[in-house]
């Protein structure tokens, strides 16, 4: 969305290399869930991070 190169580009092995077991925090993923907001009937305006980047920089 924000067509930027990545930072610091590597290729997964040169982070398990470099990193061991710490190479999960920055490979994995993570699939959080507002479980008390949802509870309470909290809507969210946005599901996905591209809308919402989209809406912040104005693009629609």
């Amino acid at each position: 969305v924000l067509h930027r190169p990545a930072f610091m580009p590597l290729p997964a092995f040169a982070l398990r290399a470099l990193l061991g077991e710490m190479s999960v925090l920055l490979l994995g993923g993570q699939r959080a869930q507002p479980a008390r907001l949802q509870e309470a009937g909290f809507t969210f305006s946005f599901t996905d991070l591209n809308a919402a980047l989209n809406d912040v920089l104005g693009r629609h």
